[in-house]
C-alpha cells in the first residue's frame, strides 16, 4: 500500500516537471487591443483602436455617432497606417477619402501594458491643442 502511494506521489510529481515549456514565440503571438475614445457633444467623437500582435501595433480611427460617442461598433472606420511606432510614441495617418489624408502622433506615458495607459494626441502638422486620450485594454 504505502509503495503504491509512493508511486503515485512520483507520477503527479514527474507530471508537473513535464509540462510542455511556454515559448517566446506563443507569447507574441497574444492579441492585445486598447480603444480610446472622446466625445464632441452634439459632433462626432473620434475614437482610436489599438491592437498589438506579434509584436506590431495596427491602428484604426473611428468617426463616432454624437449620440453613442463611446460606441465604435456605431462610428465609422477609417484606414489608417502606422508610420512609426516606438514603445513611447505612435505616428499615424488617417486617409479620410482618396484626396485627403491627415497625420497623428500619440505620446504614451508609459508603455502599453496593463489595463489603462494616458496618452497625448497631436496633430502631426498642424498646432492643434493636444488632446488627453486613456486607452483601456479591452477583455
Amino acid at each position: 500500500m504505502l509503495s503504491r502511494l509512493l508511486v503515485l506521489c512520483i507520477c503527479v510529481a514527474v507530471s508537473g516537471c513535464l509540462r510542455a515549456p511556454v515559448k517566446d514565440a506563443d507569447v507574441q503571438n497574444v492579441r492585445t487591443v486598447w480603444v480610446a475614445s472622446e466625445a464632441n457633444g452634439d459632433k462626432p467623437g473620434f475614437g482610436f483602436k489599438l491592437v498589438e500582435e506579434r509584436g506590431r501595433i495596427s491602428a484604426t480611427f473611428f468617426l463616432l455617432d454624437p449620440n453613442k460617442p463611446h460606441d465604435f461598433e456605431a462610428g465609422r472606420a477609417f484606414p489608417t497606417e502606422v508610420v512609426r511606432s516606438r514603445e513611447s510614441e505612435l505616428h499615424f495617418v488617417v486617409r479620410l477619402d482618396d484626396n485627403r489624408k491627415d497625420e497623428f502622433v500619440i505620446l504614451f506615458q508609459s508603455p502599453l501594458r496593463g489595463d489603462l495607459v494616458n496618452a497625448t494626441l497631436r496633430d502631426f502638422e498642424r498646432g492643434t491643442k493636444p488632446i488627453a486620450l486613456m486607452f483601456v485594454r479591452q477583455k
